[in-house]
């Protein structure tokens, strides 16, 4: 237990284990003036270390903001100050009510997914952390991720992340990261880079991983000047340079499915040079009635072949002669019909046989 702070308000900090949470205000909303808990939400029952009569005490989260709700077996951080006055309530006290706060998890077993120690605040530790109690959180592997120098990394228990980090100059030591960061590539050292990643291959042990844009789950690269060497596409873009030989700002995202809703009003595709769709079947519209898109080639050589038949005249069935009206059909108005049939602005993929 650490000794009181002169000059902080006389607070107390301790490390306490995580015994229990409450059923009704730790996850649970209770609306209702009778039973409200509005007052006790997140809170858990920790056991302070040190204590004369070890008592099981119900402690709130220090911030609201950014909430990590401990699991039963990990050690916290707590403190105790005066709480502040409930507003229609019986504030006899005022301020001299206190309350017991929690900070972050103590990280133990430098672990991800959980620093879980049954039986610290009795001395009761036997070999290995033991389960993780809970109502249903799942104890699983998790890989930490490679950090790299001034990176700030917010990870998941469940293998989910944001890395907040910029382009490193090479050091000088090839072991001095177990994994490279490679994204030094066609950038200036000192470039912003944020990575969101959710779901990844881990591996056995606590051996550090790091983002794989092809391989994970689902992701989002936000890049200023990184190539990413490694990134594949379903199709070999035809309009532009790849994603990995372009080295100025990027957004990435890669996912097994990708869906963008608009609630309200439009969606906005906006851009400065030209859009490209790669794709085995692209529907447009909204009816399930669907019928092909003109390949303008083989119209255009469809309406060739009907102009030269018209233009040379021809005999039906019945006999009837039909007149040359190439006069007609050599007019700019038609030439300039012709020439509308195709736009090099809007391109499909070239007619096959």
């Amino acid at each position: 237990m650490l000794q009181s702070l002169e000059n902080l308000n006389d607070l107390t900090f301790c490390i306490a284990e995580v015994i229990d949470v409450c059923p009704f205000d730790t996850y649970n909303y209770i609306p209702g003036s009778k039973n409200n808990n509005t007052s006790n939400l997140f809170t858990v029952y920790v056991k302070i270390d040190g204590h004369v009569h070890k008592p099981i005490i119900p402690a709130k989260p220090a911030s609201t903001s950014i909430k990590k709700i401990p699991l039963v077996g990990e050690l916290v951080l707590v403190f105790k100050t005066k709480s502040n006055v409930v507003p229609g309530a019986d504030n006899t006290n005022g301020y001299n009510q206190e309350q017991w706060y929690y900070l972050s998890t103590i990280d133990v077993n430098s672990s991800v997914n959980h620093n879980s120690v049954p039986g610290w605040s009795e001395n009761k530790i036997t070999e290995g952390t033991g389960p993780v109690k809970g109502k249903s959180f799942k104890e699983t592997t998790v890989s930490p991720l490679q950090p790299f120098e001034g990176d700030v990394l917010i990870e998941g228990r469940g293998g989910n992340s944001i890395r907040f980090s910029n382009t490193l100059a090479k050091p000088g030591d090839p072991n001095y990261y177990i994994k490279q960061n490679s994204l030094y590539n066609g950038a200036t050292a000192g470039d912003p880079l944020i990575i969101i990643s959710n779901g990844r291959k881990n591996k056995q042990g606590k051996e550090f991983i790091v983002e794989d844009v092809n391989k994970d789950a689902a992701s989002i690269w936000l890049t200023s000047s990184q190539r990413l060497d490694k990134f594949k596409l379903n199709y070999k873009p035809t309009l532009a340079d790849a994603s990995n030989s372009y080295n100025k700002s990027q957004l990435i995202g890669s996912a097994d499915r990708i869906i963008l809703t608009s609630k309200l009003d439009d969606i906005i595709i906006d851009s400065k040079k030209g859009i490209q769709i790669s794709a085995p079947m692209i529907k447009l519209g909204i009816s399930d009635k669907t019928e092909g898109m003109l390949h303008s080639t083989a119209v255009k050589k469809l309406f060739y072949i009907l102009i030269h038949v018209i233009k040379a005249g021809f005999k039906d069935e019945a006999g009837a002669i039909s007149l040359p009206l190439s006069k007609m059909l050599s007019s700019p108005k038609t030439t300039n019909l012709l020439k509308q049939l195709t736009s090099d602005k809007i391109l499909l993929d070239v007619y096959k046989k």
